[in-house]
């Protein structure tokens, strides 16, 4: 693969911030898309457990995906 590292040089500080944050974001909303489908494979414990277990890692997912679009929000607002 052949990166032109023009254009990437080309690309100021707040341009280079929001495909830092955008990158984050779509991380964190592959994370929720996990946790929501997980099934419980590889945890111990009661079946209460897990679906606790399952809707705490919702929950954090997403509060990452809120935290990413508000970041990248303002950057936009600029």
């Amino acid at each position: 693969m052949n990166i032109d590292n023009n254009s990437i040089n080309k690309l100021d500080i707040h341009e280079r911030a929001e495909n830092h944050v955008y990158a984050r974001l779509l991380a964190a909303e592959r994370e929720l898309k996990q946790a929501k489908e997980w099934d419980g494979r590889g945890a111990f414990g009661s079946p209460e457990e897990i679906e606790e277990t399952k809707q705490k890692q919702i929950i954090y997912a997403q509060r990452r995906v809120e935290v990413q679009t508000y970041i990248l929000n303002k950057l936009y607002d600029k």
